[in-house]
């Protein structure tokens, strides 16, 4: 064999070589791609389950709220893991972007996760349907700031959460008279660190008991009070819309 029959021999050899080491290579991203899209659309059997074992892999607890009225800043509560879950990973879903803070209730709170447009019902049917158990605890409470789960009012006798919409509270300072009255209207005992967070920087008591406050802003409440007091129609839809972006800090 001479030499440069020899030398074709090789080449044609590495050549082979290195197309059957990309095509394994291209298999192997394409088993990945397809697993990477296979992601689990949420029902009301298999939420709680996919839920707990996605806030054991992610422990992330402070959140950022862009919008064009400013930023706000929240930490999550560990306490109520299933909201704290849920939370995380409709961000990573990148379901609150370009959402709106559709609904301003003035002196009270301020409602978002929602808009009139195709693409968030899109997002929502690609995530899915369900709802999951109340994490209601006396010690996560309506002070001015907090941040709360959405629920259905109707038929929905054990307070379980709706996943999309959360509040954050505004509300206004009580004194001790007027908490005392509340307690016995709303038939609630507002223990001494409620009744000290009512008093100094307010909230909305006659809520605590009917929905998971889950967090709270630890910034930005110069921006809670901005969009609170943007002007609304009678619907509670501000006129111009409140555009947030939310993502995770750390």
């Amino acid at each position: 064999m001479n030499k440069v029959a020899y030398l074709l021999i090789i080449i044609f050899t590495l050549i082979s070589c290195n197309s059957e080491q990309k095509s394994n290579k291209q298999k192997r991203i394409h088993k990945k791609e397809k697993k990477v899209k296979k992601k689990t659309v949420l029902t009301y059997n298999n939420a709680v389950s996919f839920l707990t074992k996605y806030g054991k892999i992610h422990k992330e607890t402070i959140i950022e709220f862009n919008t064009n009225y400013g930023t706000m800043r929240a930490k999550l509560y560990t306490n109520t893991p299933l909201h704290r879950a849920n939370f995380l990973f409709l961000i990573n879903q990148g379901y609150f972007n370009d959402t709106y803070f559709h609904r301003v209730v003035k002196g009270f709170m301020i409602q978002g996760g929602n808009t009139d447009s195709w693409g968030t019902s899109g997002k929502r049917s690609k995530i899915g349907n369900y709802d999951f158990p109340n994490e209601i605890n006396n010690s996560n409470f309506h002070k001015k700031g907090a941040l709360s789960a959405a629920r259905d009012y109707v038929e929905n006798p054990t307070k379980r959460t709706s996943p999309f919409e959360f509040f954050i509270v505004k509300g206004h300072t009580f004194d001790k008279q007027t908490l005392d009255m509340l307690s016995e209207q709303y038939k609630k005992k507002y223990n001494k660190q409620q009744r000290k967070e009512y008093y100094k920087i307010g909230g909305t008591p006659h809520l605590d008991g009917e929905h998971t406050v889950f967090g709270e802003l630890i910034s930005g409440f110069d921006t809670l009070d901005k969009i609170n007091n943007v002007e609304i129609d009678s619907g509670e839809w501000p006129i111009k819309n409140v555009v947030m972006q939310v993502k995770i800090i750390k």
